[in-house]
């Protein structure tokens, strides 16, 4: 029984260095969320609600600070022999004031957005806007955050689509993966 008991000592003695160095080159979480959306549009004047989630999001940590994110919108609708499709697809870059997700991160995001509108019997109409956001994470735990969102963008005219600019308030939910 002392050989066996020895033997395992000595296999967590060695092993040991290993999982200290292991941990110490952790990789960077995933930011996994989504956003309910409250938008004011200036032209047309409109205010639209979108619960529970607008977007869906994954953050990729290239820093403590900073973080690459693309976020996807998909509305369809079909009805009537008619159908309605829209899809943004958007990247940000978040730069968080402070590296610890341990306390409240108020963060800076510049972002492109790209989206496409297909009614039946149309063509396809293509924009791209651009826009800054200003929001916090304020944690829930060590793997959640709540995280509100105040962002402003402009979509730029082209291909049947107007110049158009928005406020919109997101109120969203991240999990992270560790």
């Amino acid at each position: 029984m002392s050989r066996l008991a020895a033997s395992l000592a000595a296999i967590v003695l060695l092993t040991l260095p290993a999982r200290v160095r292991a941990q110490g080159n952790v990789s960077p979480p995933l930011e996994f969320g989504g956003d309910a959306a409250v938008p004011v549009l200036f032209n047309p004047s409109a205010v639209v609600l979108t619960i529970p989630v607008s977007e869906v999001r994954v953050g990729y940590f290239v820093t403590p600070q900073i973080e690459i994110e693309p976020r996807v919108n998909l509305i369809a609708a079909n009805g009537s022999g008619d159908s309605y499709t829209e899809v943004h697809l958007t990247v940000g870059a978040l730069y968080h004031l402070t590296p610890s997700r341990a306390a409240a991160q108020t963060y800076v995001r510049p972002f492109a957005s790209f989206s496409t509108v297909k009614f039946t019997g149309s063509d396809e109409t293509r924009a791209g806007a651009l826009g800054i956001g200003l929001g916090v994470k304020l944690p829930m735990g060590s793997r959640f955050a709540f995280r509100p969102e105040l962002d402003f963008a402009h979509t730029f005219a082209g291909d049947d689509v107007e110049d158009e600019s928005r406020v919109q308030l997101l109120l969203g939910f991240s999990v992270y993966s560790h």
